[in-house]
């Protein structure tokens, strides 16, 4: 007698019999869906949530995901008048990469795994440009949501803000800033601190070294060009990438934050920008000065007279500006 366990979903025994017979789409479902992927990735980014939760589900279609397919196939025809677009309307000197990570918490309902939404633009006071986005449902099952986060975290890092610094070391001018948004704040303080006490399983179930994150994001040197950032979960671009909403009020909003809306609404998209960057621009200010005068301080402490001066240097130098 054969004991090998099978991998089957979870559901009762209707809903296996279901998944076992499958949909009436199930043999075109993946052509379909990377039709929409292609599109979507350079085009929609508010499709590629709804299209990945779809893909996860190729090998266990039923005849809900038809409904869903044909639910997403009527909203893509429903919003053809919809655009994404971007503009930029500073020089090279006053604009940076933005990197956007959020995730959500045991969102797929068959696997309880978490989804890892990235999108970075490039902005300024009067820009705002979306150049990549992703929604990538991780690899295993994340037990917190700071643990969900952190994989987001480091899958947008690594995948999207260190392979672009190649470029943005040629395009942009010596001394840019690269911004990198998280809305978790314990996410945060783990990066920062490198200490990780309660998720010490992280390692080996994500893969992720919290040193590695720890030393070029939570604690660079002041040559460093990205530095995190906490940003409300209400101005998180990459939220869409994670979640499907109920509200249409919200939806609205987050298809907003990403770029893609109706044309009519662009004047308010670039009002929107220019009111959150210019009180964003203070905070952030603020908060790099801070930062470089802890570090000069404990320079000062450790008797390190060439970091001193650097920290120094950058101080008067922003203090001007």
């Amino acid at each position: 007698k054969n004991k090998r366990a099978k991998s089957e979903p979870p559901g009762n025994k209707k809903d296996k019999e279901v998944q076992k017979a499958g949909g009436k789409l199930q043999s075109q479902a993946a052509s379909f869906l990377m039709r929409l992927f292609y599109a979507a990735r350079y085009a929609r980014f508010d499709l590629l949530k709804a299209i990945n939760a779809l893909s996860s589900f190729v090998a266990f279609w039923d005849d809900m995901c038809d409904k869903r397919l044909y639910k997403l196939m009527s909203h893509v025809k429903s919003t053809l008048h919809y655009r994404q677009f971007g503009w930029i309307g500073d020089d090279e000197a006053h604009l940076a990469p933005h990197t956007y990570a959020d995730a959500d918490f045991a969102g797929c309902p068959r696997t309880l795994r978490s989804t890892s939404g990235i999108q970075i633009n490039m902005e300024g006071p009067k820009s705002c440009f979306p150049l990549a986005a992703r929604s990538v449902r991780q690899t295993c099952v994340s037990f917190s949501t700071p643990e969900a986060e952190i994989v987001s975290l480091n899958l947008a890092y690594r995948t999207l803000s260190l392979p672009a610094l190649e470029i943005w070391d040629v395009v942009l001018p010596a001394g840019y800033k690269s911004v990198f948004h998280e809305d978790n704040s314990a996410a945060i303080q783990v990066i920062k601190t490198g200490k990780n006490p309660t998720m010490r399983h992280i390692g080996r179930t994500h893969g992720i070294n919290i040193q590695f994150l720890h030393e070029f994001l939570g604690n660079p040197k002041p040559n460093h060009n990205i530095h995190v950032k906490y940003t409300d979960s209400e101005f998180m671009v990459a939220d869409i990438h994670t979640k499907a909403f109920t509200s249409k009020d919200k939806w609205e909003h987050a298809t907003m934050l990403c770029n893609v809306c109706d044309r009519t609404k662009f004047v308010d998209r670039v009002q929107y920008h220019k009111w959150y960057f210019g009180k964003e621009k203070d905070n952030l200010h603020n908060m790099i000065l801070c930062e470089l005068t802890a570090r000069a301080c404990k320079a000062a402490d450790k008797g390190d007279l060439n970091l001193l001066d650097i920290c120094n240097q950058e101080i008067r130098t922003r203090t001007r500006t």
